[in-house]
């Protein structure tokens, strides 16, 4: 009998529930228990043949010297390549997941041991959209930087409601499956990363926005062009429409039986030959 290696686990701080959170919940609900299989999961003092990082961590996990020879999985939250271009020398053990094709595409140009997953999530557990609520919704985490969006969307006439942090147009304290419960009642979602991915799985038109104004999803070839930098409204920040007229013509729905197509069950094998697991 194979005996299993022994693996640390590097987890998420302690936060508010974000994209990293809800990514985390899924991926050890989904891909952890496939990764057991093959691994015994030590704890931070014990000895370990290999590192998983899920943390938002962005240098090398070099902290002592067993991690040095130790093969090291990381997970990737954003597409910081100004970041990671300072530490390329440092990289030998390191074998990267990124959900932006642009960043992969760099890695291994820098001969980094990266594979691209698109970001998925577990649709078993979201209602589908359920009434006809023709209101728009603001889903995400407000924070400074994307006040000034928020902003420029109203002046653009449009009107919402949000949900950030727990709170309701700033009020209540719900939990995430009583967020999603509200979050479905709408027929227009307006976010980025995972809860765009979210509403987008729950049959709602989606507006991808969050530091900038991405635009609209209207076709699948606008899904398949967002959908590769994990729905970050970043990269567009070029946007010259008006939202407003957009969403009066949206008419992209993805339908209930079609939204498997973001579950992380499809994405499993991926997931394997990122921790190198026959």
């Amino acid at each position: 009998m194979r005996v299993k290696n022994r693996l640390k686990i590097i987890p998420v701080p302690k936060q508010i529930v974000t994209g990293v959170t809800t990514y985390k919940r899924d991926f050890d609900n989904i891909v952890l228990s496939e990764i057991a299989k093959h691994y015994i999961f030590v704890k931070e003092n014990e000895l370990a043949d290999a590192v998983f990082s899920f943390s938002t961590l962005q240098k090398p996990l070099l902290h002592s010297m067993e991690y040095v020879k130790a093969p090291i999985y990381q997970i990737l939250h954003n597409d910081g390549i100004a970041i990671h271009e300072k530490f390329i020398g440092e990289y030998t053990n390191h074998r990267f997941v990124t959900h932006y094709t642009h960043f992969y595409r760099w890695a291994i140009e820098k001969h980094l041991k990266c594979f691209f997953i698109p970001m998925s999530i577990d649709t078993e557990w979201l209602p589908y959209r359920h009434n006809e609520n023709k209101k728009i919704i603001y889903f995400s985490n407000i924070y400074d930087e994307k006040n000034k969006t928020i902003f420029e969307m109203k002046e653009m006439g449009l009107e919402f409601d949000t949900m950030s942090q727990g709170k309701f147009n700033g009020n209540g304290d719900f939990n995430w499956n009583e967020a999603i419960e509200i979050v479905s009642e709408y027929e227009y979602g307006i976010g980025v990363g995972r809860s765009a991915i979210e509403m987008l799985a729950m049959g709602m038109k989606v507006i991808i926005a969050g530091k900038k104004i991405g635009g609209v999803i209207s076709n699948n070839e606008e899904l398949t062009k967002h959908w590769a930098t994990n729905c970050n409204s970043v990269g567009y920040s070029n946007y010259k429409g008006n939202l407003l007229d957009e969403i009066k013509n949206l008419k992209f729905i993805i339908a209930k039986e079609n939204r498997k197509i973001f579950d992380m069950r499809n994405y499993l094998k991926n997931y394997k030959l990122f921790f190198n697991i026959e």
